[in-house]
């Protein structure tokens, strides 16, 4: 799910990353997608966080930081993984093809 989430990431240009709402901060996915459509079963709950770069170079105000966490319950233990990355606005997203 987070890997999903962050490949869904790659695709957005520049605008979309910056446009508040575009990218939903919440988030539950299924672990069956087959299954999305009743929710039943495993369910992951995510939030996707997007916040300046910490960074104090000249291009800071060229980057975000994107973050995207999960959790789930498996056999009663609260389970959680993050995952972040560093988006720039000249990044490959400008080079995507499309036919």
């Amino acid at each position: 799910v987070v890997t999903d989430k962050m490949e869904t990431i790659r695709l957005y240009n520049w605008s979309q990353i910056n446009s508040n709402g575009f990218i939903p901060s919440t988030f539950v996915a299924p672990f069956y997608a087959t299954n999305s459509s009743t929710n039943t079963g495993l369910l992951y709950y995510g939030t996707i966080t997007i916040t300046n770069a910490p960074v104090t170079e000249a291009y800071a105000d060229a980057l975000r930081l994107v973050t995207v966490q999960v959790s789930w319950t498996s056999l009663g233990q609260e389970r959680q993984r993050t995952m972040s990355t560093l988006v720039s606005q000249y990044g490959m997203q400008n080079y995507i093809y499309y036919k």
